[in-house]
C-alpha cells in the first residue's frame, strides 16, 4: 500500500508531518506560528479514474472529515495530547477485535 506523504498542501497551506503512530498523525502548518492538524489517516481502495490506475493508498482526510477524522489545534502540546488519545482509540479497537 502506498503511504501518505510526509508533506501535504491544501486550502493554500503547506503541512509537514511531525509525528505518526499507526494511522494517527500530526502535521504542522508551515509558515504559521503554532498551528497543527491531528489526523486519522484514511485508506483509499485501488481504483481507476479517467483511465488512470491508482493503487490502494493512504490519504489525508478531506474538508468534510474535520471534526470526525481531523482537527486543527494551536500548539504542539495540544496536538500531541489529542493525537495520543486518538492513537489509543485505534489501539483499543485493535485489541478489542482480537479478543472476540
Amino acid at each position: 500500500m502506498e503511504q501518505l506523504s510526509k508533506t501535504h498542501s491544501a486550502n493554500g497551506y503547506e503541512y509537514e508531518q511531525v509525528w505518526r503512530q499507526g494511522m494517527t498523525a500530526i502535521y504542522k502548518q508551515i509558515r504559521t506560528e503554532d498551528t497543527y492538524e491531528v489526523i486519522k489517516i484514511k485508506i483509499s481502495p485501488a481504483s481507476e479514474v479517467f483511465g488512470k490506475q491508482y493503487p490502494e493508498r493512504e490519504v489525508y482526510p478531506g474538508n468534510e472529515d474535520f471534526g470526525k477524522l481531523a482537527w486543527t489545534v494551536r500548539g504542539l502540546k495540544e496536538a500531541t495530547t489529542l493525537a495520543l488519545k486518538e492513537a489509543q482509540t485505534d489501539w483499543d479497537g485493535i485489541t478489542h477485535q482480537k479478543k472476540q
